[in-house]
């Protein structure tokens, strides 16, 4: 639920993404990443926490410049 996974990420079978966790671009993942989780890596190893992803309504707000 809510993970975020970057481009051309690859997973091997039964790898378990937790929730909330954010994955790297190009990473390659072999083992299972824990919930909140900043991974990237090939083999992607976790670095740490992963941000807040912020809602829709703040993305359409810095896309049209009215972020406060």
């Amino acid at each position: 639920r809510g993970a975020r996974i970057g481009a051309n990420v690859t997973l091997l079978p039964e790898v378990v993404i937790g929730e909330g966790a954010l994955i790297g671009a190009g990473s390659v993942v072999t083992k299972d990443v824990p919930d909140g989780a900043l991974a990237y890596g090939s083999p992607a190893k976790v670095h740490g926490r992963a941000p807040a992803s912020p809602t829709w309504t703040d993305a359409l707000a810095h896309a049209l410049g009215m972020a406060g």
